[in-house]
């Protein structure tokens, strides 16, 4: 949804899914960033290295082609994130040039006043 002025207008959402209101790290966007201490960093390390092993695992491929696929799993997700923003961004400009649309001068004598 777009706010411009009093105006609340529907943007191209596509879903409106309660994951678009979430950050990166999964907080609500506007909460403040939580840092993990060190023993919590070692922690999500370790079993993510033996997540990783367990998948290479069970579809008989090397560990290596787990994480470069997840690597190119968060590429794609930005990629479309970013083309969700500059979409939106693009349908709220087009929203306020129809907005100040009335405003606009028709003719030059109006603008030499």
């Amino acid at each position: 949804m777009f706010r411009i002025g009093d105006h609340e207008l529907e943007g191209n959402n596509n879903g409106g899914d309660k994951l678009d209101e979430l950050s990166d790290d999964g907080s609500q966007a506007g909460e403040k960033k939580r840092r993990l201490n060190m023993e919590q960093v070692k922690t999500l390390k370790k079993n993510f290295e033996l997540g990783k092993m367990q998948l290479a695992r069970a579809l008989e491929v090397q560990p290596r082609h787990i994480g470069i696929w997840f690597q190119n799993r968060r590429v794609r997700w930005k990629t479309k994130s970013l083309r969700k923003f500059m979409l939106s961004l693009r349908d709220s400009f087009r929203l306020s040039k129809l907005i100040m649309m009335p405003f606009k001068p028709t003719n030059r004598s109006f603008m030499m006043r």
